[in-house]
C-alpha cells in the first residue's frame, strides 16, 4: 500500500475516501488547490487537504470526457492551470502518452508506466489504480508483449532495409 507523501507533504492515497494525489494547482486567488482522483467518482477533483481530520475536502471536478486516469490527468493539464504533478500524476501522464498511438491499451499503459518506468510495486499499482494485484500482473505481462513484438517488427524492418541498402 502507498502510505508515503509528496508536494509539501500531501499523502499520495487515502484509503477512506479512495483518493489518489494527482498533484497541486494554483487557483485564481494564486493559493494552491491540490488534485487527487476519487476512485468512487471516477474523477479528478481540486480542493483542499484538512491535515488535522486527514482529509481531501474537494471543491471542484475537472471536466473530462473520460473517467479513464490518465484521460483526466491530461484534461487538467490542458485546463490551462498551472499544475505540478506528483510522482503518480507523472505516471498516468506518461500514461496517456503511451496509450496515444494505440500500441498499448490505457489499462497496460497505466500498468506499464506505474511498474515499469516509475517502479511502483505491484501492491502499490494496484492501490494506485484501484485493480487487484493480479489484474496488474495480466495486463504487466500483456504490455511487455506488445513492447517486445513491436521492438521484434522494428529489427525486422532494420534488417530488411539494410538488406536493401
Amino acid at each position: 500500500m502507498i502510505d508515503g507523501t509528496a508536494l509539501g507533504g500531501f499523502p499520495e492515497y487515502l484509503a477512506k475516501q479512495e483518493a489518489v494525489l494527482i498533484g497541486t494547482v494554483e487557483n485564481e486567488q494564486l493559493e494552491s488547490d491540490v488534485a487527487y482522483y476519487l476512485h468512487a467518482r471516477g474523477e479528478l477533483a481540486l480542493g483542499e487537504y484538512d491535515r488535522s481530520e486527514e482529509r481531501f475536502i474537494p471543491k471542484r471536478t475537472v471536466e473530462s470526457d473520460s473517467s479513464i486516469m490518465s484521460d483526466t490527468v491530461q484534461a487538467l493539464l490542458e485546463s490551462g492551470v498551472e499544475v505540478t504533478l506528483s510522482p503518480i500524476g507523472e505516471a498516468l501522464n506518461d500514461a496517456a502518452r503511451l496509450s496515444g498511438d494505440d500500441v498499448l491499451g490505457k489499462k497496460q499503459a497505466h500498468v506499464y508506466a506505474l511498474r515499469e518506468i516509475y517502479g511502483f510495486s505491484r501492491g502499490e499499482a494496484a492501490t494506485v489504480l484501484n485493480i487487484s494485484p493480479s489484474t496488474v500482473d495480466s495486463q504487466l505481462y500483456s504490455a511487455r508483449d506488445r513492447k517486445n513484438s513491436a521492438e521484434s517488427f522494428v529489427d525486422t524492418l532494420d534488417e530488411i532495409v539494410s538488406e536493401m541498402n
